[in-house]
């Protein structure tokens, strides 16, 4: 899933946080950054992955590794449990629409223990052979990306749902 989509998606976690506790969560600006934050973490293993395909096999895509993350930050910072809890949400939330979109690279659900990548769709490691940063190569994989109908709809309905969440 593209970054834009994955900062959307945090705005609808941020949503559902401040209807289930308003007395916790808000449309403020702080929220907000923090949101855009925590959906996007897992993909900084962009900057030093070789190539778009091998990205999702690392810490930084592994369940395991957010959930000891998560458990330290609440042992550390009780106090700041919200922060906890809109992280793992957000990151959880981030590896399962990698899971649901992935078609160069699935998930490493078990990394450290095994690099054995897991998608809905069949990888296609070969697409996604270049770095992230080559722009003519970014180019044709987004336009062969938006021909999973598929792929097209869940990505635009989390876009879409992330819009609305602001607005209301």
């Amino acid at each position: 899933m593209y970054t834009i989509s994955h900062a959307f998606s945090g705005f609808l976690i941020l949503r559902i946080l401040i209807e289930i506790s308003p007395e916790i969560y808000s449309k403020s600006m702080i929220f907000f950054m923090f949101s855009i934050i925590f959906s996007n973490l897992p993909d900084l293993d962009v900057f030093w992955s070789k190539t778009l395909n091998d990205h999702h096999v690392s810490f930084f895509h592994s369940p395991i590794f957010w959930s000891i993350i998560s458990l330290v930050m609440i042992i550390i910072l009780p106090r700041q449990r919200f922060l906890s809890i809109l992280l793992i949400i957000n990151v959880f939330f981030h590896l399962f629409t990698d899971y649901l979109t992935g078609r160069t690279a699935g998930i490493a659900i078990f990394f450290p223990f095994s690099t054995k990548e897991y998608s809905i769709f069949k990888l296609d490691k070969k697409d996604g052979n270049f770095s992230a940063f080559n722009i003519k190569e970014s180019k044709r994989f987004f336009l062969k990306y938006f021909k999973n109908k598929t792929q097209v709809l869940i990505e635009g309905a989390i876009l879409v749902a992330g819009i609305i969440s602001i607005m209301i």
